[in-house]
């Protein structure tokens, strides 16, 4: 699932709301099989040849050990776009 696209984008947007800072994470690569979307954050699920399938297990795991949530979102523009919510902490 490489990129042909000889121009490659990520674009990010980070934005507080309701005590949560969320980050959106958006590229303009393949996208994800409608498919395989409910297994994306699986262990050892890849959609790539050479690829190992503990990258997003991993950051979901790591986000949710801190309270937060990472989630895949509909890209209508095409390619992948993930929403990582995490909880501001309080300064008292």
């Amino acid at each position: 699932n490489e990129i042909q696209s000889p121009h490659k984008n990520v674009t990010l947007k980070m934005a507080s709301e309701n005590r949560l800072l969320r980050l959106e994470v958006k590229d303009n690569g393949p996208g994800i099989p409608a498919g395989e979307q409910l297994r994306i954050f699986d262990s050892f699920f890849t959609t790539k040849m050479d690829g190992l399938g503990i990258g997003l297990n991993l950051c979901k795991s790591v986000i949710e050990r801190f309270n937060g949530r990472l989630t895949l979102k509909s890209n209508g523009a095409g390619g992948a776009c993930f929403l990582i919510e995490l909880p501001l902490a309080s300064l008292s």
